[in-house]
């Protein structure tokens, strides 16, 4: 068959983008014309080839029985009037149809383990099949089409290959476990370990090897360099040192870092639309901040800073997006309910001057101040009923800091300063109770607030060193991503490896397996605050 021009292809995908969704056709699915004339079809073994090889999408080619319906395709034959035949194709079209939405939209709706993304409707998969085959465009065409289309995904999916084929490389070595009492290996000192470390270092392009004594058995400060590299890439602390954090992260298997790259994969299918302008986004494991000045396909980043999210089990930040809406400048801590009552009250029953110490007051279901005794129990039993809230004075010591940046949300979550600006110098940073303290607020307040000119971060500044609390609105669209990956791809296409520290990997992974989970951690904004 002469090869389809472009142009068809095109063509072809636009008009099917263009039809309504499946649910809403007035007409019943069309026929997928795999071989109309009984022929032999290039677009089934292009369909066959394609769920054989799901796996480099991440996916896995036995959702999609591809082995299956290959002897299938076998014993049908070319006779259209042969039952089998027909058999055949209805369930390479449904095996089609399945990976054509997995790829587009994701295997698991990510609703299934708590995120809270509202998926725009995906186009008709069927229609798209079938304009593809029958305009003889290569099926490979379209897929790509279906795939996320930032350069993280395209990163991500070349990293899966890299990492599955050195997980069959039986060439590199396992690295051994550090002597019994030892703690850390540091430069100048020896371990027998280090030649498998600079094998595997090597094989992840951490280390170049030209003019490297691999057996060497001294820790020397080109594999020292390395190190920091590598420490670099999986959110470790680059000091060089081989800790025994940093070498469980060089011993974990190549397979497991592929199958981080798989979910990863799924999670980019799930990302929203969130325009081509400014944006900001946080990665809850790697406890980043980016910003972006466009998110068009392929930006990249202003900036990024460093931020704490919320605690591991108990007060886990959740992952949802917003519309900032207003900056605040020296704000009022609100404290949230949960923390007033398993936190507030009790200290108040130890120590009545507590709120004093604290800079914080009551106040009445009107918003004014209560004067009083607020270890009375009568006080303590409108606190615990929620008639009355307690709030943190504005303040250098206020537990959002000086800077609160507002985006409206169910959870009563937003982004903010902090009064312990120390804790950002730690490696793990789930210290908060929900909500994201950002390590540069008035740097992040500078540029959401830059339209105009008028707000310098001298005029912050000067704001902040003021007694007066101050409320500025966003005029511009700015969308804040709060999401969840353990791999990840920056602009120099460098891949790094992150902690799974909600425990999110584990349950998405059973998911995508098919097996049960358990729920999400709980939500809610009752338990969120600072």
């Amino acid at each position: 068959m002469p090869r389809v021009p472009r142009w068809i292809a095109r063509a072809a995908l636009a008009f099917a983008l263009a039809l309504p969704p499946a649910s809403a056709a007035a007409q019943g699915p069309p026929p997928i014309r795999w071989a109309p004339d009984g022929g032999p079809s290039p677009a089934v073994a292009q369909a066959l080839d394609l769920l054989r090889a799901a796996s480099a999408y991440g996916l896995h080619r036995r959702d999609y029985a591809a082995d299956s319906l290959a002897a299938l395709a076998e014993q049908a034959g070319r006779d259209p009037a042969d039952p089998r035949r027909a058999a055949f194709e209805r369930r390479l079209t449904r095996a089609m149809l399945d990976f054509l939405r997995h790829v587009h939209a994701g295997r698991v709706a990510p609703s299934a383990i708590g995120y809270k993304f509202r998926l725009a409707t995906g186009p008709d998969y069927r229609a798209l099949l079938a304009a593809y085959v029958d305009a003889g465009a290569p099926l490979a065409g379209l897929v790509a089409a279906l795939e996320p289309q930032m350069a993280e995904y395209r990163v991500l999916k070349e990293a899966l290959g890299r990492y599955r084929a050195l997980a069959a490389d039986t060439t590199i070595p396992r690295l051994p476990a550090l002597p019994r009492g030892t703690a850390a290996v540091r430069l100048g000192e020896g371990w027998t370990g280090l030649p498998a470390l600079r094998r595997r270092l090597a094989a992840t392009g951490d280390l170049d090897t030209t003019g490297v004594a691999i057996a060497d058995t001294t820790y020397d400060p080109l594999l020292a360099e390395a190190v920091r590299r590598f420490q670099e890439r999986h959110g470790l602390e680059p000091d060089g040192v081989l800790g025994r954090g940093t070498l469980a992260a060089a011993a974990t298997p190549f397979l497991a870092r592929a199958r981080q790259l798989e979910l990863a994969l799924e999670r980019l299918r799930w990302l929203p639309h969130l325009g081509t302008g400014a944006g900001i986004a946080v990665n809850i494991p790697s406890f980043t901040l980016t910003v972006y000045d466009s998110m068009a396909v392929d930006a990249v980043p202003a900036f990024r800073m460093r931020v704490i999210v919320g605690r591991a089990l108990d007060t886990e930040t959740p992952i949802f997006t917003g519309l900032l809406r207003r900056v605040e400048f020296r704000p009022y801590w609100n404290v949230p309910r949960s923390i007033t009552t398993k936190e507030i009250v009790p200290d108040l029953r130890k120590d009545p001057a507590y709120l004093r110490k604290q800079d914080m007051e009551m106040v009445d279901e009107r918003g004014r101040v209560v004067r009083g005794d607020p270890a009375d129990p009568a006080t303590l039993q409108r606190l615990l009923a929620g008639e009355w809230r307690v709030r943190q004075r504005p303040g250098p010591n206020n537990s959002v800091g000086l800077v609160k940046f507002v985006f409206p949300n169910t959870d009563a979550i937003y982004l903010h300063g902090t009064p312990s600006p120390q804790l950002f110098q730690r490696t793990r940073r789930d210290f908060s109770h929900g909500c994201v303290r950002v390590e540069d607020p008035v740097g992040l307040a500078a540029w959401v607030l830059q339209d105009g000119g008028a707000w310098s971060r001298e005029r912050i500044e000067s704001v902040l060193a003021d007694t007066v609390s101050l409320t500025v609105p966003v005029e511009r669209r700015i969308p804040v991503l709060l999401y969840y990956t353990t791999a990840s791809a920056g602009p120099d296409g460098r891949v790094s490896f992150f902690a799974d520290v909600y425990g999110h990997d584990r349950r998405l992974a059973r998911a995508m397996a098919g097996l049960p989970i358990e729920p999400p951690a709980a939500a809610g904004a009752a338990r969120r605050g600072a």
